[in-house]
C-alpha cells in the first residue's frame, strides 16, 4: 500500500494536507495597533500565540484590543465586517478566561462590544482547563484569550497547607492545557471551523547562574508550545505626553519584540521589534484606549508607494492634502483600521513575492 492509498482511505479519520490546502499563510487577526500588527503580520488563526512581560507592559490591553477586533472580523474571509463581500458572512464569539476582575468600561474604550463578550473567571487551574477545552470546542468560538497562564494554579496547590509543596504540579497542568488546546484547534480545522488562542504570561527573575535573567512561570510548555511569542515591555513616555498639571501620562508607551524570529520561525513575521502607544485619556489626537499611530502608518504608507502625493490618494480615494487624509482617519476609526490592515497586507505580500514592489526605494534601485 502506498501513502496516496492511505490518504484516500483515511480521509474521514485523519487530516492529510497538500501545499494548496495550506495556502501561503495562516488567516490573521489584527489588534488594530499598527506597530504590533506590522511586527507580527497579524495574530495567526488556528494555532497558539503568547504575549508575556513585566507588569504594565500592556499584555491585557493588547489582548483586549484583539478581542474587540475579532468581534469586527468575518470568520469566513477574515476581512473586517464593513469590508466583507462574502455571501456567507460569519461572526463568532470572543471569549476571555481571566483570573482577575474584568474591567468592562476599559474594554469598551479598547473597542470591545462588551454585550457580546463572554467572560469566564475560574477558581482553580483545573476548572480553567476544562472551561477552555469546552468553550474552544464550540463552533461559534472564534478567539479565546487566557489572561493569564501564570494564574493557572492546581487546586492542590491552593488547598494544601502552605508548607506542603510538590514540584512540577503547575508545569504538568500547563502542559495538559497546551495539549488540549492544540488538539482542539486541529480538530476544529478538520471540521472546517477556525479559532485562535492567545495567552498572556508573566515573567519572574532567575536568581543564580552566570548572569541571572528572567523566566516564565509554567515550565517548558509556557516557553516552547507557541507558534508566535511576543515579549512586551513598559517604556517611559516622552515629556510631551505627560500632563503638566497632574504629572500623569496621557499615553502609555510600550515595546514589543518577537521571540527568536530568525531561529524558531513557525509563522511569517515582518519585523523583530517595535514600539507603540495607548491613549490613557481623551486627547485632541485620539480617544481613550486608541493607539496613537497615525504618523507611523502614514510613514509606511508613503515608504511603500501606497499614496499618490499629487492628489493625496489612498485606496482609490482622493483627499487633496496630507492634513485632510489624517483628519479623515481620526474622524473615521473603522476606515482607519482598514487602512492600517491594507498597508500591512501589502508589505507582507511584497515580502512573500506575491505582488510587485512599488515603493520609491525600489524604483530608485532600478534607475
Amino acid at each position: 500500500m502506498k501513502i496516496s492509498d492511505i490518504m484516500k482511505s483515511k480521509t474521514k479519520n485523519y487530516s492529510f494536507y497538500t501545499k494548496d490546502d495550506y495556502g501561503h499563510d495562516f488567516p490573521r487577526l489584527f489588534t488594530g495597533v499598527f506597530p504590533v500588527d506590522y511586527c507580527t503580520s497579524g495574530i495567526p488563526v488556528g494555532v497558539t500565540s503568547s504575549v508575556y512581560g513585566p507588569p504594565g507592559a500592556a499584555k491585557t490591553v493588547l489582548s483586549t484590543k484583539l478581542l474587540g477586533n475579532a468581534q469586527k472580523t468575518c470568520w469566513n474571509c477574515f476581512e473586517y465586517l464593513w469590508d466583507c463581500k462574502c455571501d456567507n458572512q460569519k461572526t463568532k464569539k470572543s471569549v476571555v478566561v481571566t483570573t482577575e476582575k474584568f474591567d468592562y468600561d476599559w474594554a469598551e474604550n479598547l473597542g470591545v462590544d462588551t454585550d457580546e463578550l463572554v467572560v469566564a473567571e475560574p477558581v482553580t487551574g483545573e476548572e480553567a482547563v476544562d472551561i477552555i477545552y469546552d468553550v474552544l470546542n464550540a463552533d461559534d468560538c472564534g478567539l479565546l484569550v487566557l489572561d493569564s497562564l501564570a494564574r493557572i494554579i492546581p487546586e492542590q496547590e491552593i488547598t494544601d497547607p502552605a508548607l506542603s509543596y510538590q514540584v512540577g504540579m503547575r508545569a504538568r497542568l500547563h502542559a495538559k492545557l497546551m495539549n488540549k488546546v492544540k488538539s482542539t484547534l486541529i480538530r476544529k480545522k478538520r471540521r472546517g471551523e477556525h479559532s485562535a488562542f492567545l495567552a498572556t504570561n508573566q515573567i519572574r527573575a532567575v536568581i543564580g547562574g552566570f548572569a541571572g535573567g528572567e523566566d516564565q512561570p509554567g515550565g517548558f510548555a509556557s516557553k516552547h508550545d507557541w507558534h508566535l511569542t511576543c515579549r512586551l515591555g513598559a517604556l517611559k513616555p516622552e515629556s510631551t505626553l505627560v500632563d503638566s498639571e497632574t504629572e500623569l501620562p496621557m499615553f502609555s508607551k510600550h515595546s514589543l519584540s518577537i521571540v527568536s524570529p530568525g531561529i524558531k520561525r513557525k509563522v511569517f513575521t515582518l519585523a523583530g521589534k517595535g514600539q507603540f502607544y495607548i491613549a490613557l485619556e481623551d486627547t485632541p489626537e485620539c480617544n481613550k484606549g486608541d493607539s496613537y499611530d497615525y504618523k507611523t502608518a502614514f510613514t509606511y504608507e508613503t515608504r511603500w508607494g501606497l499614496i499618490d502625493k499629487k492628489n493625496w490618494a489612498f485606496l482609490g480615494e482622493e483627499y487633496g492634502t496630507k492634513k485632510a487624509l489624517m483628519e479623515y482617519w481620526k474622524e473615521n476609526p473603522l476606515q482607519y483600521l482598514t487602512a492600517k490592515r491594507r498597508i500591512i497586507e501589502h508589505i507582507a505580500n511584497v515580502k512573500r513575492g506575491l505582488v510587485e514592489d512599488i515603493s520609491p526605494a525600489k524604483e530608485n534601485e532600478s534607475d
